[in-house]
């Protein structure tokens, strides 16, 4: 049994243009598997946009939960054909 970092941690608090962030923070791994997505997938999000805004602090990619959890009950549909919130931003 090896060691096994917790991939889900608390940054702390982020400071960006005078605006305080205290969330927790998820890199892509941690993110793909609490939301049981592909790692693969949310990469090819992040070059194609509509996924999930993201915060880049040198090469580490990192998700706020909360921002996960606004962006999947963005996706929320009604129907096949609803194009839901992304089709009124475009």
């Amino acid at each position: 049994a090896g060691i096994h970092r917790n991939r889900e941690a608390n940054v702390g608090i982020i400071m960006v243009d005078d605006v305080i962030f205290d969330d927790v923070m998820l890199d892509t791994r941690a993110a793909a598997n609490r939301y049981r997505l592909s790692e693969s997938w949310l990469n090819k999000l992040r070059v194609s946009g509509g996924g999930c805004p993201y915060v880049k602090l040198g090469r580490r990619v990192l998700y706020r939960k909360a921002d996960f959890e606004h962006w999947i009950a963005s996706q929320l549909r009604t129907c096949t054909s609803d194009p839901g919130d992304a089709a009124l931003s475009r």
